[in-house]
Formats: structure tokens, sequence, C-alpha cells
């Protein structure tokens, strides 16, 4: 399970640090990556306020990952609702790149299918770990 909590805390590190960036730039943090929105665009109210709320949520998650990792006979029912949670945003991914494709800007396809690895790849198999881990631990 070393390995496992290894991974958690590397998940984590990655919600903590871009979920904070993208609270605090808000919208406009996706100029590096690609985001090819109009100055108006970025600077929409609705759309700036949606994209932060996500980006709390996300920056949660790995605060979660923290917490339950430490604990995971406490934690078991939490971290796999977690899990599931970050494969279903990598879903999320795959009908976003079907409905509207990929990014011009290659750091942005870069960093999907980064994303896409953690969530529909190593997501499912840590999820998989956890619960042969469970049954093998009673």
């Amino acid at each position: 399970m070393r390995f496992f909590t290894i991974l958690c805390y590397f998940f984590a590190a990655i919600a903590l640090i871009t979920g904070a960036s993208d609270l605090i730039q808000g919208l406009a943090s996706q100029r590096a990556f690609g985001a090819t929105l109009t100055d108006a665009g970025f600077a929409d109210p609705m759309v700036d306020n949606v994209f932060r709320f996500f980006s709390g949520l996300w920056f949660g998650v790995g605060v979660m990952f923290i917490l339950f990792v430490r604990d995971l006979n406490r934690y078991k029912p939490a971290m796999i609702a977690l899990l599931g949670m970050v494969i279903l945003g990598g879903l999320g991914r795959i009908l976003s790149i079907w409905q509207y494709g990929l990014p011009d800007h290659s750091m942005g396809v870069t960093l999907i299918f980064l994303g896409l690895l953690a969530e529909v790849i190593i997501s499912p198999i840590m999820l998989w770990w956890l619960a042969s881990w469970y049954r093998t631990s009673g």
C-alpha cells in the first residue's frame, strides 16, 4: 500500500496546486495552456464564477486525498467515492473531446492527455487496488 499512498499524495499535490492557482487567477489561468477565448470571454463574470467554483471543488479533492489516505481503514468508502469522482471527471473530458475536439495548443493537448491518464487509467487501477487490498486484509 506504500505506492498507493504515494500516488494519493501525488494526486493531492496536483489538485492543491492547480486548484489554488485556478482559484486565484480564475479563467485567465488557462491562457498559458492554449485556451482561445477572447478577452471578453476570459473576463465573462458567469464563466469565471463557475470556473472558480469548480477550482475550489478541485482544491477540495486534494484535501480529501490527504485526509483519506492517512486512515484508509476509516475512510475506505470515502476514498472509493473520491476515486469514482475522479474517474467521472475523466469521462467528462472524453465527452468534451468527442463534442469539441482537442485544443490547438500542444501544452493543452499534453495536459488533457496527462489528466486522462490519471483519471481513466490510473484511478480505476487504484480503485481495484484498494478493493483488492481490503479483500485480502479483511
